[in-house]
């Protein structure tokens, strides 16, 4: 019987670069016996309702393929996080009789929200800085905004669910590092919760997933309520990974930033608190230090901007950046797909050239016809 290993989130808290790390080292992860499936996106969005014909029974098709394999896989993908207990039995019954293993990475509450914030924004979100954050320090119950953020970050419901269909001693707590200065050690932790020891040959990743200073994070919000009727996918190419991740990130360490309130901070600080007692009292494994998630007491001494100080002028200057950076990724990418059109049309010709030949005589082949009196 194999294991399944499944990475559930929570969100911004080390996702991107643990998909980025494992897909990079997919050999590493084989020559230990774990086959990494990725983020499965079709799978879990077929779980979720998908309806595309790409996505509808996805996720039967992959749990089947798991089924039949006798080598331990690895699944992330942090949409897994919010199920309800319905689909979560769904998830715990779908890979029988396998073992199935749960594992959680838990941040900083303070750094998860303005992360996340800047998630939902670059996925075409109008709500502001300002207003998010009273949605993510007030209480979950106070309204439907609350309950859908506090539905991916409260852990200790998130256990509760889980725990109702995987015994507590096959879920564990990952916690993130409070700085990024070493990115391995969160690396190491997450090879360790699989059973991964003694790897030093892995490569991290030479990307993560970048962020806006304050300008672009602005200046996106209103591009947002611009294009509120453009498809997802469309959405997502363009603007999430173009114009946000591509250009406008490129300027985040000369803008200023948007920081917690005091008044946020000591409200997410609690209920920071308060998750950690909850996840002490589930007794599930921990890997690493729990205090590492809690927020200090007093918040950093950064510098940062209110969204109403920002001028017209800064704005200004960062939508000259991102429309000359998308007219640059467009022509990179324009002339990228005219390389490859051009590839295929020498494919084409040869293919051609090569049909003709082989209708040919022997003798027309070698470039002449052959002479009148040839046998």
């Amino acid at each position: 019987m194999a294991t399944v290993h499944l990475h559930i989130g929570t969100m911004k808290s080390g996702t991107s670069f643990l998909q980025y790390t494992c897909t990079q080292s997919r050999d590493v992860l084989a020559a230990a016996g774990i086959r990494y499936l990725g983020r499965a996106a079709r799978p879990v969005h077929d779980l979720l309702g998908g309806q595309t014909h790409r996505e509808v029974g996805a996720w039967q098709r992959l749990a089947r393929e798991v089924r039949r394999s006798t080598t331990d896989t690895l699944i992330s993908n942090e949409l897994l996080c919010p199920l309800p207990l319905k689909k979560v039995r769904r998830v715990a019954t779908s890979f029988a009789p396998h073992d199935l293993h749960l594992m959680l990475t838990v941040r900083d509450l303070t750094k998860v929200v303005p992360s996340h914030w800047q998630e939902r924004i670059q996925n075409g979100s109008l709500v502001g800085w300002t207003e998010f954050c009273e949605t993510a320090a007030a209480d979950p119950r106070s309204s439907l905004a609350s309950r859908k953020f506090w539905r991916h970050h409260d852990v200790v419901r998130v256990i509760a669910r889980w725990s109702q269909v995987i015994p507590a001693d096959r879920i564990t707590i990952v916690t993130v590092p409070p700085t990024t200065e070493n990115p391995r050690l969160l690396w190491q932790r997450f090879l360790s919760a699989i059973g991964v020891e003694n790897v030093d040959s892995t490569r991290l990743p030479a990307r993560g997933n970048p962020s806006l200073g304050a300008v672009s994070a602005e200046l996106l919000l209103r591009v947002n309520t611009e294009l509120t009727d453009l498809a997802w996918r469309d959405r997502t190419r363009s603007v999430k990974h173009v114009l946000a991740k591509e250009v406008l990130a490129s300027r985040a360490s000369s803008e200023p930033r948007y920081v917690l309130s005091p008044e946020h901070y000591k409200l997410l600080r609690a209920r920071a608190i308060s998750v950690v007692d909850g996840i002490r009292a589930t007794g599930v494994r921990v890997i690493g230090d729990l205090d590492e998630v809690v927020p200090a007491e007093e918040p950093p001494t950064v510098s940062g901007i209110d969204p109403g100080d920002i001028t017209d002028s800064q704005l200004l200057e960062a939508a000259v950046t991102g429309l000359a950076g998308v007219c640059r990724q467009l022509t990179k990418y324009r002339n990228a797909a005219e390389e490859i059109q051009l590839g295929r049309d020498m494919l084409r010709s040869n293919r051609r050239r090569r049909d003709t030949d082989q209708d040919q005589p022997p003798a027309e082949r070698e470039g002449g016809r052959a002479p009148p009196d040839a046998p």
